[in-house]
């Protein structure tokens, strides 16, 4: 019976191997850019990455990527398979109803605007995942937040980020194995954020 039981795991065992191991990468860059009300500031763009050997059945993934500006609480979130595109391998941030305006001014109504897009540097639309992006990359921005600062009584909330640009923003991205010595994500300060 444990004989039986043995060569039925084999397969099972085998199938585990072929998978392999993975390694885990940080990804970020740090820039600085005008915000849509014009003030410089730094913004850190960031994601991870699962990245398996070349011989492994299964492909390496990506998380979503992040783009914080420096001195505002809303972080852009770009994604693959986003709602606002048909286009399921663009790497994409859809502009939300009451948060944003599209590049002419006008209020963003439904879910499906596309608001900025992330490609490889120098090809835009290219359709890689997020798993295939290089040490360079172009984001292109779109929109501007409807209301980039949103007082309530005595409290200030900063929500602008970079200003929009038909010009993509060219970003070097530094790859880091996580746990690693330089796994460090950049932190943005709050200097001069008053």
């Amino acid at each position: 019976m444990r004989r039986a039981s043995a060569k039925r795991m084999l397969p099972l065992a085998a199938v585990l191997t072929l998978q392999g191991c993975s390694t885990y990468y940080a990804h970020y860059g740090r820039f600085e850019a005008e915000t849509s009300q014009g003030h410089l500031r730094e913004a850190v763009i960031a994601w991870y990455t699962n990245e398996r050997g070349d011989w492994s059945v299964l492909d390496s993934e990506g998380t979503a990527i992040t783009l914080a500006t420096q001195c505002s609480q809303r972080v852009l979130r770009f994604a693959p398979n986003a709602v606002c595109s048909s286009d399921k391998s663009r790497i994409v941030w859809c502009g939300e109803p009451g948060k944003d305006l599209d590049w002419k001014g006008r209020p963003i109504t439904t879910e499906d605007h596309i608001c900025g897009e992330i490609a490889p540097a120098g090809k835009p639309s290219a359709g890689a995942g997020v798993a295939d992006l290089g040490t360079h990359i172009d984001l292109t921005l779109s929109c501007y937040p409807a209301r980039p600062v949103v007082q309530k009584g005595d409290e200030v909330t900063n929500f602008d980020y970079i200003r929009a640009s038909s010009v993509p923003y060219r970003i070097r991205v530094k790859k880091v194995e996580m746990g690693s010595a330089g796994d460090r994500m950049p932190e943005l300060s709050s200097r001069g954020c008053e």
